[in-house]
């Protein structure tokens, strides 16, 4: 005798929550397949690490600056979650580097589990739910960004927790959701500042959306508001007493140009459409999925007396609540990040890495959209159409995911083996220890072998693009560090094109080769007792002997927003 899921919530209930637990051990599967060889290491990391290692070891929450004068710093760019995070899981015993692989792939077990849940709750479909967080689950670049050491893994798991919890409450009223919601946020905000993007599209969605009088909904808001972004309050007024600035920012105009935004639209093409695809195909899909959700969401506000209620799934006035409030999410978050780029941080990329936040949301609006359009042209057909092809990206792009997986067979970046195994790393492991570097990657040279080296000097600020004052007086601290035996290492590392080459140097400071070998060149500057000054030989044991062992918790960088 055949039996009816519908009909049945036990088994129901059961056959779904199997289904969420599939996909999230899916998808944590696919973090740590794709770092088995360990975590990818970028500036960032090292920067996170360091924070860690230091509130570890009682020095509070400080980093690495590269810069001669003051080597260390309160940590003031970057926020706190996320040291704090490798902090504590290293003292129950983890190394740092494996403590982030472990909290990447429960941060995107989590984020696929709460897309569900999301798309779950906005359409009262249960197997929509699970196909949208399979689809997530299989993203090749969600991968990218969790088998490195970065802030986004737990800030994108915490704005979907905050989304699902917004839906939650804006259909069932419950004001006690405010108290966890408000502690999600802000925890958020304290995973990177652009958190604060979640802190308005609640507050926003708690004035529009919540069915209440004017006077409670404002109620909430200021509440919420209140109670979500007090921490953030509490840390910008902590930064300012012991670094003397609120984020270490500095306020300029400088517009992003035309081929960074398309750099960024082309990026988000990728998360639905093969990388194997023309990049105009991705850019036109992402287009027309909020252009269509926009106008859906904004079309199925309206009530219409003559359409046909809905036989499954929530009401139509849910749906498009749900709609409306992922799109205020992305809309705020693209603004956010252009904001910035315009006053802030010229230097911020529109990359995978600073988009991957849109993925979620852009996914649910896309599984709403497989409800949504079949109600607004009155097309039951059309849903079973719109779930086939979203089902058939959810191919694709596990097809991919399988290519990339079996061509992942190294760590990325910084811990990649061709650096491990570099010769001119092993080299500077091994120099005298009181020897000082010059390099254009100082977080590189410090997180393989644990020598502290800085940053040459800059024409001008790579992030308000403001000349450098000081330019003339580093350079000449620079030449004298020189002249007293220190080394200019010029590693053969693509990025940070506002050092410009060592050509520059080289031919202003008159500096020789002292040494060119695989991944870069030293350079000295000669003195009258040249002689004195010989090549280092290359150390067999390589650049994993000489580094003292907490250097393997203790790496560092830069977030941007």
């Amino acid at each position: 005798m055949s039996t009816d899921l519908e009909t049945q919530p036990g088994r129901a209930g059961l056959v779904r929550s199997v289904g969420l637990g599939l996909i999230a051990v899916l998808a944590a599967a696919v973090v740590l397949a794709s770092a088995s060889a360990g975590p990818g290491i970028t500036p960032d990391s090292v920067i996170y690490l360091e924070a860690a290692h230091n509130l570890r070891q009682g020095q509070g929450l400080s980093a690495p600056t590269w810069h001669a004068e003051a080597p260390i710093a309160p940590l003031t760019h970057y926020p706190p979650l996320l040291p704090v995070l490798l902090a504590g899981l290293s003292a129950v015993g983890l190394q740092a580097s494996s403590a982030a692989v472990a909290l990447n792939a429960v941060c995107q077990a989590l984020s696929v589990f709460l897309l569900a849940l999301l798309v779950r709750r906005a359409t009262g479909l249960d197997w929509l739910g699970l196909l949208a967080g399979t689809f997530l689950a299989l993203s090749p670049r969600l991968m990218d960004v969790h088998v490195s050491v970065l802030s986004e893994p737990p800030f994108l798991a915490l704005t979907l927790l905050c989304l699902y919890l917004l839906i939650v409450y804006l259909q069932t009223r419950r004001r006690w959701l405010l108290g966890p919601l408000a502690a999600a946020a802000a925890m958020a905000v304290l995973a990177r500042y652009v958190g604060v993007v979640v802190i308005a599209t609640i507050g926003l969605s708690l004035l529009a959306w919540n069915g209440r009088s004017w006077k409670r909904r404002l109620g909430d808001a200021i509440l919420f508001g209140l109670s979500a972004g007090l921490p953030l309050v509490a840390w910008l007024v902590r930064n300012k007493l012991v670094g003397g600035s609120a984020a270490n920012r500095q306020l300029a105009f400088h517009p992003p140009q035309a081929d960074k935004l398309l750099a960024g639209l082309e990026a988000m093409g990728r998360w639905f459409l093969a990388s194997y695809l023309p990049s105009p195909a991705g850019i036109v899909f992402v287009g027309v999925l909020v252009a269509a959700a926009l106008a859906t969401a904004v079309l199925l506000r309206r009530p219409d007396p003559t359409a046909p209620p809905p036989t499954v799934g929530r009401s139509t006035r849910d749906v498009a609540s749900a709609m409306g409030l992922l799109l205020l999410f992305s809309l705020l978050y693209v603004g956010f990040l252009l904001v910035s780029i315009t006053f802030v941080d010229a230097h911020t990329p529109l990359d995978n890495r600073l988009l991957t936040p849109l993925l979620g949301p852009l996914v649910g609006l896309l599984a709403c959209l497989v409800v949504a359009l079949p109600r607004l042209v009155v097309r039951r057909w059309l849903m079973g159409v719109l779930a086939l092809g979203l089902l058939g990206l959810a191919g694709a792009q596990a097809k991919q995911l399988a290519a990339e997986l079996r061509g992942r067979l190294d760590a990325e970046g910084f811990a990649s083996r061709a650096w491990q195994r570099s010769s001119v790393l092993q080299n500077l492991a091994t120099a005298n220890p009181s020897r000082t570097f010059y390099s254009n990657w100082p977080d590189l040279i410090h997180y393989l072998t644990g020598r502290t080296a800085c940053l040459p000097p800059v024409r001008r600020n790579p992030y308000s693009l403001q000349p450098n004052a000081d330019y003339a007086v580093e350079l000449e601290r620079m030449e004298q560090a020189l002249r007293a035996g220190a080394w200019l290492v010029w590693l053969d590392e693509p990025g940070r094109s506002y050092l410009g080459d060592s050509r520059e140097l080289v031919e202003r400071l008159n500096l020789r080769v002292l040494m060119k070998t695989s991944g870069g060149t030293i350079y000295v500057l000669p003195r009258a007792r040249a002689a004195t000054t010989t090549a280092p030989a290359t150390s067999p044991a390589g650049p994993s002997r000489a580094r003292p062992q907490r250097q393997q918790d203790s790496q560092t960088g830069a977030d941007r927003v």
